[in-house]
């Protein structure tokens, strides 16, 4: 069984053992989005319903993927006339109309964030909301005598677990997902809270929160041994304990539609790359990348390492004697598929439309704009390749490579790109600089 689909055999245990969220979350992302009675909201990843409750009062839409959850949550909400229930995966939801509010809660991570916070912009309107939280369990960063007591116990039968990450393990967590909202290049920037409260809990509930943690750490939780150790720390305490929990919430809106028509092409899609080794003999490029297809790059890789690249006005500056070699190594890249990256170079060059994806130096592919080339530049550009085309029977790279000395060709063949490559492009957000 895939992990996101475990909790459609823990629902009841999921009611009773998880923590609920507290209403300054629900207050925060009401203020943020400024939802209206008439407003549309979608939640991704409903589970039993536990953050749900706090939107019933809007045209809601609810998504699960698992046919256990979605007939509970009919079941429960079956009374209201303004809830949706829906089943299946986020990834293949076609809307029917923009929502107003996309939020999750402790659901998202389920979904690749490479496409997950995409999808969300496509489902929102400009000037939606997108609210995504996340229940930690339990704080920690609590320092409460009694409840490091209970980790402890905890810990004995399941090293690592329960608290025994990284310290600023929800920070980097929280760092993540905001990154990958902001790469989208939809969404204004990414704003966090952090909530902290208290909840009761006996040992009954604190079991039950256990048997919904899933994964390597299962079957050691359901340990007789520790349910014992748990129930008698518990009426040591006076049957109830006071935990300490903790949420994040992450708000976005969305202010654009931008970058919905960028595509992310990978490199085994591309026509237009040629290995190194294959210049002295690969006839007629000109003709073939630049007047037939009108390729707006040619990507020269070394056993997939990208070497450099070859464009029109390197062609012609080439053979107009305006440079000795036409390979490029002066361009832009990103070190991973950010489309918010890709806009700000899009914007800085007016003129390109495609920027490559360069991950160790392995070409992994390019974020293509969506946008025609112009029909003006490109006939001048035809008509120039034209020229030196008609000037220089048979031009190809086997031009370039049989021009030069054996050293040279040597030379060229052994070159490799973290050699002598331009520093890859990165973002910083920030300050907007390159």
């Amino acid at each position: 069984m895939e992990e996101k689909y475990f909790f459609s055999t823990v629902i009841d245990d999921y009611i009773v053992g998880r923590a609920s969220y507290p209403d300054e979350l629900f207050s925060a992302i009401r203020d943020f989005s400024g939802i209206e009675n008439h407003s549309r909201l979608l939640e991704v990843g409903a589970g039993p319903g536990t953050a749900t409750d706090a939107f019933v009062d809007y045209n809601l839409d609810l998504l699960e993927i698992s046919e256990e959850q979605v007939q509970f949550l009919k079941n429960k909400y079956k009374n209201y006339n303004n809830i949706c229930v829906k089943k299946g995966l986020f990834e293949d939801y076609k809307p029917e109309f923009p929502y107003d509010l996309l939020y999750s809660a402790t659901a998202f991570h389920w979904i690749d964030p490479e496409i997950s916070y995409s999808k969300a912009a496509k489902c929102l309107k400009k000037g939606g909301t997108l609210a995504v939280f996340w229940n930690m369990t339990f704080d920690p960063k609590a320092n409460l005598s009694e409840f490091g007591v209970l980790q402890q116990i905890v810990r004995k039968y399941c090293p690592g677990f329960f608290g025994d990450k990284e310290e600023n393990y929800a920070d980097s967590q929280k760092l993540r997902w905001m990154q990958y909202i902001y790469k989208t290049g939809c969404f204004s920037n990414p704003i966090c809270k952090d909530v902290r409260w208290t909840e009761k809990y006996d040992a009954d509930r604190f079991i039950s929160c256990l048997k919904t943690i899933q994964s390597t750490y299962f079957e050691n939780l359901s340990s007789t041994d520790l349910i014992c150790e748990i129930t008698k720390f518990f009426d040591g305490a006076g049957g109830t304990v006071e935990i300490p929990c903790v949420a994040f919430l992450i708000l976005a809106k969305k202010i654009a539609d931008e970058t919905e028509n960028y595509e992310f092409v990978p490199s085994d899609k591309l026509a237009a790359v040629i290995e190194i080794s294959e210049l002295g003999k690969y006839p007629n490029i000109v003709e073939t990348h630049f007047l037939n297809y009108a390729d707006e790059v040619l990507y020269v890789v070394d056993d997939d390492v990208l070497y450099g690249i070859i464009t029109p006005r390197d062609v012609i500056r080439y053979y107009n004697g305006q440079r000795k070699s036409k390979i490029n190594r002066n361009f832009r890249c990103l070190r991973e598929v950010d489309y918010k990256g890709a806009k700000m170079i899009f914007e800085e060059i007016p003129n390109i439309h495609e920027v490559a994806v360069v991950e160790n130096g392995k070409l992994l592919g390019i974020i293509f704009s969506g946008k025609k080339k112009m029909p003006t530049e490109w006939k001048k550009i035809r008509e120039d390749i034209q020229k030196v085309f008609s000037q220089n029977t048979r031009l190809s790279l086997a031009d370039l490579f049989k021009s030069m000395t054996q050293a040279e060709q040597k030379k060229l063949l052994e070159t490799k790109f973290d050699s002598y490559y331009v520093e890859l492009f990165e973002t910083d957000y920030d300050s907007r600089t390159f």
